[in-house]
């Protein structure tokens, strides 16, 4: 019951599903998928990097206004139980309901039937399943040795375990990605030192936030489609001006300008500080993070960034060591170590007892195959909303998640007329879409620096797993293709 579930039960809806035909199984006990209470995305700091009139979807149509420019976790998770229970899903969310089996029954249970297995050992058993899990949701660990030696507590930030009390502390954080920056950005003035262990170093550009203006209030009231308006306009300021630049040379190394004066102006008086937090690769190679005071962090006298190009290589019985040979002690151990992006948390099996995982390259998921990463071929009726292949690094996901949303709720409008009962992708739509996918990669900026873009599950390159062209190009292609995608998929009744 993230914004994805819940975008495209909102597009069933409006396509004329019956609210009692569609089931939404969640696994935790509240909305908001990676925002919810409990969920990846809660802990300290946590705040969606995109401004909240451009992430949050459907505001105007539930009739919420974001209290800031950019939203924290509670706010997000919140609004998220707001949209199911104004737009009436909630009664059609089975909370607490962890999916562990999804088996395609078509020679048991008539044509095109799935039978997806819950926890508590019930069988919930429909026409079309629809994979909403979310790409970035299954933490990743490092693989250091001593792992759990460390009596001391140590998690994950996305299982983040709020009766650890930090402050007075020496608390580790290992990693300097998003979740890592916003947890090093709130913790900081209240533990005893902070050890930041860092790999490489990060672009950060400042967000600005504040409360949301009233004038900006008054639009979203007042101006019906202003933020539907708004959430396009992102996406093709992006596609239109933010993307020619980053894989521009030159124009990669005027964007990096501006992120080397705010690293002056936040560092004056450190050059080696300044030098270990630079980046020496290009623009947005990887992950850029948008995030007020990041580098300023550092200039205080109980932060020390660690800045070991091997990173840390083991976890020990007083705290960490680094490839250097350094130890540090430490009372609490915070991995921030990102998430496994294809890692799909339960078996899934198609025709013939083919495993998804079998027809994506093995357990690690070396080579997904989908057609407009929504279809599989052997996995009739099975729909993904973010699945591989069909978003790129820059693209707004609860856009993509919305547009997926009523693509997959208008093809199932489409059979429920014309008395189909079972869809997938011919084999050869989708290698083609394989293919397609994988030369959107060259000349882009993401191959001149290792990123999780290009990464397999356990490390290997080169890996295609996303789409790597402007959105406006995805929806050209794929969801917007001329003359639509029936002559791709194979129907059957």
């Amino acid at each position: 019951a993230g914004f994805s579930g819940l975008l495209c039960a909102v597009a069933l809806r409006d396509q004329g599903v019956p609210l009692e035909s569609i089931c939404i199984l969640e696994a935790g006990p509240g909305c908001g998928g990676v925002w919810r209470e409990g969920g990846v995305g809660d802990y300290p700091g946590a705040a969606c990097d995109v401004e909240a009139y451009e992430y949050l979807p459907l505001l105007q149509r539930v009739g919420f206004v974001p209290s800031r420019k950019y939203v924290m976790q509670a706010e997000i998770g919140g609004y998220a139980a707001l949209l199911a229970d104004r737009l009436g899903i909630m009664p059609s969310i089975r909370f607490n309901t962890r999916v562990v089996d999804a088996r395609y029954r078509e020679a048991d249970h008539g044509p095109a039937l799935w039978e997806v297995k819950a926890e508590d050992g019930t069988s919930i058993y429909t026409q079309h399943l629809v994979m909403a899990c979310g790409p970035l949701s299954t933490p990743k660990f490092p693989t250091i040795s001593g792992m759990g030696s460390f009596p001391g507590p140590t998690f994950h930030t996305a299982k983040w375990d709020h009766s650890v009390p930090l402050a007075g502390r020496r608390v580790g954080v290992v990693g300097t990605g998003a979740s890592a920056a916003q947890v090093i950005t709130t913790i900081a003035d209240s533990v005893e030192h902070l050890y930041v262990f860092q790999r490489t170093p990060v672009w950060a550009s400042p967000r600005n936030d504040e409360p949301t203006p009233d004038e900006l209030r008054e639009k979203i009231v007042g101006e019906g489609g202003y933020t539907d308006a708004l959430r396009r306009a992102e996406v093709a300021d992006f596609d239109n001006n933010i993307f020619p630049k980053l894989h521009d040379p030159a124009q990669n190394e005027e964007l990096k300008a501006e992120v080397l004066d705010i690293i002056r102006r936040e560092i004056p008086d450190n050059a080696e500080l300044r030098k270990q937090l630079t980046p020496d690769y290009p623009f947005w190679c990887k992950r850029v993070l948008f995030i007020d005071g990041y580098y300023s962090t550092f200039n205080k006298p109980n932060v020390s960034l660690v800045a070991d190009p091997g990173g840390v290589v083991e976890e020990t019985s007083a705290g960490v060591k680094v490839a250097s040979g350094a130890t540090y002690e430490l009372d609490a151990i915070i991995y921030a170590t990102g998430f496994d992006p294809l890692r799909v948390a339960f078996p899934v099996v198609g025709r013939h007892g083919r495993t998804l995982a079998e027809h994506w390259g093995g357990d690690e998921l070396h080579r997904p195959r989908t057609l407009f990463g929504i279809h599989v071929s052997g996995f009739p009726n099975l729909h993904f909303i973010l699945g591989p292949q069909a978003s790129n690094p820059l693209t707004n996901v609860t856009v993509i998640s919305e547009d997926q949303a009523r693509y997959v709720a208008a093809l199932i409008r489409h059979m429920r007329d014309a008395g189909l009962g079972a869809v997938e992708p011919s084999s050869e739509a989708e290698e083609e879409w394989v293919r397609r996918s994988e030369k959107t990669v060259e000349g882009k900026v993401w191959t001149r620096c290792s990123n999780w873009y290009l990464k397999t599950s356990d490390g290997g390159e080169p890996f295609y797993g996303l789409w790597m062209e402007t959105y406006a190009e995805y929806l050209r292609a794929a969801l917007k293709r001329e003359g639509g995608a029936e002559e791709l998929l194979k129907f059957s009744a």
